[in-house]
């Protein structure tokens, strides 16, 4: 617009003068967004892999903002080896097909590693803003084993691990004085998800018996092969006197067994830890003669390379079978004429089993000179015995011979 003015000030004209118009906007040039420095390059087996992605991206700052989208996956085109060598992978084999690796809307990557997982795998990551500029990180993943603990087949630590099939120890019994050996294979109770239960396994056997002394168990501990020194020392210092306590690595050992005021070896009960050609490890018991017992508590432990174990414990009974009393031989006796004869029948016999013995007496044979001759008498003629039956508890009890005068 220009306007005219007079001398005076006064406006004379005023005239629209076309020009070209210039714009203030200025035009946006976009930059794509840029993944930082990255290091978790590791994660282990059960333990739960998170870490953040961290993005700088200028124009999310603006006025207009950006925003960013997160992508996630395997590299299907490389695999590293141990020896960080490439190779193309297989699927399923070099990487988990159902893995659920996850990255959330800000960043942050997800995985549990499960036992199968275990290696180095490639990951890929992707971040792009609106206006589809991009940026990718790749790199190898390592997922270290972690050695889980042997569990045997029952009980709250296995149904909460594993859902799978209980198979608990079973209480067991044999007979008194059984000339058989029983015997239990061990293996097949336990599971070790990282080692062989056969080859890596080694079996400890406690055994508990509180025949003698009710509350004062004696114990006896049993040693399978390949049992470390430092194993065998753990559990003789816990269990038998005189040597010093050394924790034990695992805790359910400390909660599981007594702690005992008095312990001493129980030589009565027989345990051998043996293994088959299969390398599977089998119990097996035999007991004293004339010994029996109930509810005896063996508990038996599996413990792995590297020495964490599971344990379970059984009760096992001798069930008793009646012996008959025995006689020992008894000397010849002598009686004079008209004289008696206490004869303690008690100390020419023993019981295994009983106390109380029943003693029954009679005259077998007599014999008397007639003519010259020794003629037998069977009908209990010439003596007498008082009583012909009596009870006894213990030595002391006599029975009495009473020859007929001047026989």
């Amino acid at each position: 617009i220009d306007t005219t003015f007079d001398d005076e000030g006064n406006v004379v004209s005023v005239d629209v003068i076309p020009a070209p118009v210039g714009s203030n906007v200025l035009q946006r040039i976009n930059t794509a967004p840029v993944i930082g420095s990255f290091n978790a390059f590791t994660a282990w087996e059960d333990i739960l892999y998170t870490v953040n992605v961290l993005v700088t991206d200028f124009y999310s700052a603006t006025v207009k903002n950006d925003s960013l989208t997160y992508h996630i996956r395997w590299d299907t085109s490389t695999t590293i080896d141990d020896d960080g060598n490439s190779f193309p992978p297989l699927p399923d084999e070099d990487y988990t097909l159902d893995a659920t690796l996850a990255i959330d809307p800000t960043g942050v990557i997800t995985w549990m590693p499960l036992p199968p997982d275990t290696g180095i795998f490639g990951v890929n990551v992707i971040v792009k803003d609106s206006w589809d500029f991009a940026d990718t990180l790749q790199y190898p993943l390592t997922i270290l084993p972690v050695n889980d603990r042997p569990y045997f087949r029952s009980g709250e630590a296995w149904d909460t691990t594993y859902n799978l099939p209980d198979l608990p120890l079973p209480d067991t019994a044999m007979f008194e004085d059984s000339e058989e050996i029983f015997s239990l294979n061990l293996t097949k109770y336990i599971l070790d998800e990282d080692n062989n239960d056969s080859t890596d396994i080694t079996w400890q056997a406690i055994i508990e018996d509180t025949v003698t002394q009710p509350g004062y168990p004696r114990i006896s501990l049993v040693f399978g092969p390949g049992t470390t020194e430092l194993v065998k020392d753990q559990l003789r210092s816990k269990y038998l006197q005189g040597q010093q306590y050394k924790k034990l690595q695992g805790d359910d050992l400390q909660m599981e067994l007594p702690n005992l005021a008095e312990r001493s070896l129980a030589p009565l009960v027989n345990l051998e830890l043996v293994q088959d050609e299969f390398s599977r490890t089998f119990a097996e018991i035999q007991a004293d003669t004339n010994y029996w017992a109930d509810n005896i508590k063996i508990t038996f432990i599996a413990s792995d390379i590297e020495e964490t174990f599971t344990l379970d414990s059984l009760l096992f009974d001798i069930v008793p079978i009646n012996d008959r009393p025995r006689w020992i031989e008894i000397p010849e006796q002598d009686i004079l004429e008209n004289d008696t004869l206490q004869f303690d029948a008690g100390a020419y016999v023993y019981d295994d089993d009983d106390t109380l013995l029943t003693f029954n007496t009679a005259i077998a044979a007599s014999w008397t000179i007639v003519n010259g001759s020794w003629t037998v008498n069977t009908t209990g003629a010439n003596l007498t015995i008082l009583p012909p039956e009596y009870t006894s508890t213990d030595l002391g009890d006599t029975l009495m011979i009473l020859p007929d005068q001047v026989w």
